[in-house]
């Protein structure tokens, strides 16, 4: 197994540098030189998570900074960070911190936390 952990991590700093390049498991599994089951595999083996799980969840983590920082509009910020539309962004970052985007905003700027999230 340990040299499983030490593929997946140096697979995820990859992906961290590069997620403006992952638009499928293919990419990855490219990347990696194995198959894409054998790739998916392992990696949830060693992340408990599936690899666009994983892509899905460092772009939202790096989209909410950006709301919380930047005057950039939603829309421009879900675009930018992997997202094919706004309503595929709210969705998604809805099910993630149970709040609208919008609200996040807001809510980061006033310097509150996330109200309906888990203590």
């Amino acid at each position: 197994m340990p040299y499983k952990k030490q593929i997946i991590e140096d697979l995820t700093r990859w992906i961290d540098m590069n997620l403006h390049r992952v638009h499928s498991i293919d990419d990855v599994a490219t990347r990696s030189g194995y198959s894409r089951w054998h790739i998916q595999h392992m990696f949830k083996q060693v992340n408990q998570m599936t690899i666009l799980g994983y892509v899905r969840q460092k772009r939202l983590e790096r989209a909410a900074q950006e709301l919380a920082e930047s005057q950039d509009s939603i829309t421009t910020i879900a675009l930018r960070h992997g997202f094919g539309s706004q309503q595929t962004f709210s969705r998604a970052f809805m099910k993630w911190q149970n709040m609208q985007p919008s609200r996040f905003r807001s809510c980061a700027r006033l310097g509150e936390r996330n109200p309906e999230a888990e203590p």
